[in-house]
């Protein structure tokens, strides 16, 4: 759900107007690419949720496991506005999804191989 949530916030055109409230709202999905990111979460984090680093979104099977990780990653994307002094919101990881942000596109599926 929350992939589908950040395509059509990311893309939609009738969305265009409510885009830039919506972005920080969005919750960075997590799948296996993300939960192994070591630049995302330390073994600390994934173990104290009791994940490791080959842990897919399968893992993640309560409500407070999700909880916890996305409020480790809003405090993680707060660090990079404070150091940056740019907003930068929980969902600019996903450029890390498949080494996204190394890709040209002016969209989503641009980006994606």
């Amino acid at each position: 759900m929350d992939l589908y949530i950040e395509h059509l916030v990311s893309m939609a055109a009738d969305l265009e107007e409510a885009r830039a409230k919506l972005v920080p709202l969005l919750f960075l999905p997590l799948d296996s690419q993300i939960l192994a990111h070591p630049g995302l979460f330390t073994e600390r984090e994934l173990a104290a949720q009791g994940l490791t680093r080959g842990s897919t979104y399968k893992d993640i099977t309560t409500e407070s496991t999700h909880s916890a990780f996305q409020a480790l990653l809003g405090q993680k994307a707060a660090a990079v506005t404070d150091a940056h002094r740019r907003p930068f919101h929980v969902i600019y990881f996903d450029l890390v999804w498949n080494d996204r942000y190394r890709r040209w596109g002016g969209n989503l599926f641009e980006t994606n191989p």
